[in-house]
């Protein structure tokens, strides 16, 4: 009877430490990158689909450092050709990218 209870008891133990832990959300990040993303403020999701889009923390330190932390957004912008501050200061006048680039293909540029 108590190896019974004994049995029954690690069994519940096993199951209740290892459903504790589920799959982290920096799994496939190496740890020092996870660690030098955390230090900027990404979070995993963010910086994993910045990765899968060829950013690096370095990359995307400075569209943070504008004040830009969605990572479509700072991947939009990107790719359209503006610079982390130039497009802050863009979505800071309420443009959008559409409007942002035809008004910078027009010589335009936005001022504070």
């Amino acid at each position: 009877m108590k190896k019974t209870i004994l049995s029954g008891l690690l069994i519940t133990l096993i199951s209740l430490f290892s459903g504790c832990s589920g799959p982290s959300p920096w799994s496939g990040v190496p740890f020092e990158e996870a660690k030098e993303w955390r230090s900027i403020g990404v979070h995993a999701n963010a910086a994993k689909y910045l990765r899968a889009n060829g950013f690096t923390m370095y990359d995307a330190k400075p569209w943070i450092q504008s004040g830009i932390y969605n990572p479509k957004t700072i991947t939009e912008w990107h790719r359209a050709g503006f610079e982390p501050f130039e497009a802050s200061q863009w979505m800071e006048k309420k443009f959008s990218l559409k409007r942002a680039i035809e008004m910078k293909r027009q010589g335009l540029t936005i001022q504070r």
